[in-house]
């Protein structure tokens, strides 16, 4: 399933950012390919589908998602924020003000 509808814009990325999924435990590092106040999307190294939760960290930011749809393939994860902190919040609307100027 793809997304159609946009209510963020969104700001391109190549960091890497570490994965641990609640169904299982297992952690990995997958490749953020877009982020916004609201989700992100990345190129996991494994396949979750919808509703998997997760906790992710790249960078100094860090809080808890949930896997909204994937790409065919089940790799290419959208996940929106479930949980960020108010310091994360921070931190993230820099990150997107920094990277539109």
């Amino acid at each position: 399933m793809s997304p159609t509808i946009r209510h963020t814009s969104r700001v391109s990325s190549e960091k890497l950012v570490e994965l641990m999924f609640a169904d299982s435990g297992d952690v990995f590092v997958g490749r953020l390919m877009n982020i916004s106040e609201t989700g992100m999307l990345v190129d996991s190294p494994v396949s979750k589908p919808r509703g998997t939760r997760l906790r992710f960290k790249f960078n100094q930011l860090a809080g808890k998602g949930k896997v909204m749809w994937t790409d065919d393939a089940g790799t290419c994860l959208g996940i929106d924020f479930v949980s960020l902190g108010r310091r994360e919040r921070k931190m993230l609307s820099s990150l997107l003000e920094d990277s539109n100027t």
